[in-house]
């Protein structure tokens, strides 16, 4: 009399199998990084108008002008009113320009017009913030100064 075998997989082929998926998809997950540099640009530049749009309200909530400058060692983003300033990744480059003048990472900052100030009737002094990062991708933030309103340059 001939013995059937059941249909299905060992126990050891199951494990070689798994072995084999989790090293080829230890080979490949660190490239999607690479091939994807915008989406953390992306991302790092919606963090910052967050930012803006949070220190716009804020001025208004509170009746007071608020401002967000540029800081440096390392390079951050400061809200006049908040303990812990923003902090790219160290690859991504920030400039502030404001309405009178432009203050970039290197350069120490001095005077209170190198800032973006957000007034208590909601309107702001205006400027933008650049977000850079190696091989020329950038994305730039306009602040308008009638309005206040915070918007990404495409």
């Amino acid at each position: 009399m001939a013995t059937t075998r059941d249909a299905g997989f060992t126990l050891l082929e199951v494990l070689v199998t798994l072995v084999i998926m989790a090293l080829a998809l230890a080979l490949v997950a660190p490239r999607f990084g690479d091939a994807l540099p915008g989406v953390e640009l992306q991302a790092e530049t919606r963090k910052v108008v967050a930012m803006l749009r949070h220190a716009r309200s804020k001025a208004v909530l509170l009746n007071q002008d608020i401002q967000v400058q540029l800081v440096e060692e390392p390079a951050a983003l400061s809200i006049s009113t908040e303990d812990e300033p923003y902090r790219p990744p160290e690859h991504i480059r920030l400039e502030l320009s404001a309405g009178r003048g432009s203050a970039v990472a290197e350069q120490p900052i001095i005077e209170a017009d190198q800032a973006i100030r957000f007034f208590a009737e909601g309107y702001s002094s205006g400027g933008s913030i650049t977000l850079s990062r190696e091989g020329g991708r950038h994305a730039s933030i306009q602040v308008d100064w009638l309005t206040g309103r915070v918007s990404i340059d495409d």
